[in-house]
């Protein structure tokens, strides 16, 4: 895989919809089942869309097929919390 475990996948990918209004990557292995409905999940919450780039095994011959999921946050941000 990438520097991700296919359990995690969505976890990250919703921390970078959550992050900075700046770019975010992250390399992981093939994307699974749960992690595709994830992302059709985020699309409709919060209208994000990633880019999806293959990274072909040729490039790396450790481990299998390789995805960089490409991102621009929403800067959320907790509105409860004290400025001081």
């Amino acid at each position: 895989g990438g520097c991700v475990d296919s359990t995690n996948q969505s976890l990250v990918l919703l921390l970078m919809t959550l992050g900075q209004q700046d770019v975010s990557k992250v390399l992981l292995g093939p994307l699974s089942p749960y992690t595709i409905e994830f992302l059709r999940h985020l699309r409709s919450f919060f209208q994000i869309m990633f880019k999806i780039e293959t990274k072909p095994s040729r490039e790396e011959p450790q481990g299998g097929e390789k995805v960089l999921m490409t991102c621009v946050g929403i800067g959320f941000s907790n509105l409860s919390k004290t400025i001081k």
